[in-house]
């Protein structure tokens, strides 16, 4: 499921800033979880069984989730961070929908099932928990 390989990416994000001789914020932590966890479902082309059924609800779910980081960064500069996680998602979301409108004109189709994964995926970045301190 996302949530176990999230948590498997937090583990081992905590332990990469553990090597460098850091103490992260949970946020960072959170970030390089994310981000490992993209890059290893993508690069393996997983499947997550806790998105909807289909080939590319995996890529929903990063995409969307790096979008929502992403936005939530550029936010973050003149924002409180709940808000401009928020703002994250939002802008997510409406790439996610306007994805899905033009594949109702051009593509394969408005598909509610990727809109869920979006759903999920740009909320993600901001829901990792992250693992305790190793003594």
């Amino acid at each position: 499921t996302s949530d176990e390989l999230l948590a498997k990416a937090a583990v081992a994000a905590r332990d990469s800033f553990v090597r460098e001789g850091r103490a992260p914020h949970a946020d960072e932590i959170r970030e390089r979880a994310f981000l490992a966890a993209a890059a290893a479902a993508t690069e393996q082309r997983t499947s997550l069984a806790d998105l909807p059924a289909g080939n590319d609800k995996t890529q929903h779910f990063f995409v969307s989730g790096w979008l929502s980081l992403q936005a939530a960064r550029v936010a973050d500069v003149i924002l409180p961070r709940s808000l401009a996680q928020r703002v994250g998602y939002g802008v997510s979301m409406a790439v996610g929908y306007l994805k899905e409108v033009y594949d109702q004109f051009r593509g394969s189709g408005y598909n509610t099932e990727d809109l869920k994964a979006d759903r999920a995926g740009a909320r993600s970045p901001f829901l990792v928990r992250v693992p305790a301190a190793t003594p």
